[in-house]
């Protein structure tokens, strides 16, 4: 495993680099880094229903998209990102890399275990939440590690305007979290903690600690603009008939439907999830808005496409009658 670091701060930089690393042929990596101020939401999150656009521009705070699932997470230079890419397995497997990060934890003295879907907690208080993107037969893994994060800050942009959204939409859960420095009997400078973690990670079998190579870089600096794209950060927000949300197994989703003449012309599904809606979505799209008539397309879709979640328990998402 090659166990990197890096100094930039740019938000869409960084997140194009991890893309860099998850397109390669080959190849593990761990990858240490940390954004300036801003609001990463997951993938198939509705951006304002996630986000307080006011409180972001007042303090400064970024605004962008990353593309793995999940909910939204604050960043500034008090949080570490950590990525591991590398050969995915046959299924999706949160437990071996947070397993590995909270022993990490551990070392320093701290009661940490993975917890849930995919966070790691310290005495019950989440210190970092995970998410994962599959492609090509390889996996990208990254995580949060709060260590002296503004947590104020975090509460302030994280809340949206609850008058304009009221009982609507997909919000992130607001999980009790805390600071790592702040659990700690003697913290460390974080310069001190990223050593800590880095040289943790080097001490594994066949890791090296390296440099990032300059044309991994350049790949990069190319692919950032694309995660900066208006239309990429906010562009999922749009008028739908009917709306309907429910808490599942795979997390919480917002199926949005528009139906003309008693049939599903647009199906979309968003939230905090980590499976790929696209299968559910096509299959649904030009079908019948009648229980039956959504239980047999979603039938001819496989137990995995289902993410998990019982053929029943979609057909009420998508059948509700709750409309906009």
């Amino acid at each position: 495993m090659f166990v990197t670091t890096h100094d930039s701060h740019d938000q869409a930089w960084n997140l194009a680099m991890e893309e860099v690393l998850l397109t390669l042929d080959d190849g593990e990596w761990f990858l240490l880094w940390q954004n300036a101020p801003c609001v990463v939401i997951g993938r198939h999150q509705l951006a304002a229903r996630e986000v307080d656009r006011d409180a972001c521009q007042e303090m400064g705070v970024t605004v962008i998209r990353r593309k793995t699932g999940g909910g939204a997470v604050y960043h500034d230079l008090g949080n570490f990102n950590f990525t591991f890419v590398g050969k995915a397995g046959a299924s999706v497997d949160f437990a071996h890399y947070n397993g590995r990060v909270a022993e990490f934890l551990q070392s320093l003295g701290l009661a940490a275990a993975p917890t849930g879907r995919n966070d790691i907690a310290v005495d019950g208080a989440k210190v970092s939440g995970n998410a994962q993107w599959r492609q090509g037969g390889r996996v990208l893994h990254h995580g949060t590690l709060l260590y002296d994060a503004e947590l104020a800050a975090a509460a302030r942009v994280l809340t949206p305007h609850q008058a304009k959204y009221q009982g609507r939409g997909v919000a992130s859960v607001r999980s009790r979290i805390a600071n790592i420095a702040a659990l700690m009997a003697n913290p460390l400078p974080r310069a001190a903690f990223a050593k800590a973690l880095l040289d943790w990670m080097v001490a594994a079998p066949g890791a090296s600690r390296v440099a990032l190579p300059h044309h991994l870089c350049q790949q990069a600096d190319a692919i950032a603009p694309t995660y900066r794209e208006p239309a990429w950060v906010w562009g999922q927000e749009a008028a739908y008939t009917r709306e309907n949300t429910l808490r599942m197994a795979a997390g919480t989703v917002t199926a949005r439907l528009e139906i003309q003449d008693g049939t599903m012309t647009k199906v979309r599904l968003h939230g905090d999830f980590f499976f790929d809606p696209a299968p559910i979505c096509q299959v649904l799209t030009s079908v019948a808005h009648e229980q039956e008539a959504i239980k047999k397309a979603l039938h001819t879709l496989s137990d995995e496409q289902w993410a998990g979640v019982d053929v029943d328990e979609w057909v009420g998402l998508f059948s509700s009658e709750v409309e906009e």
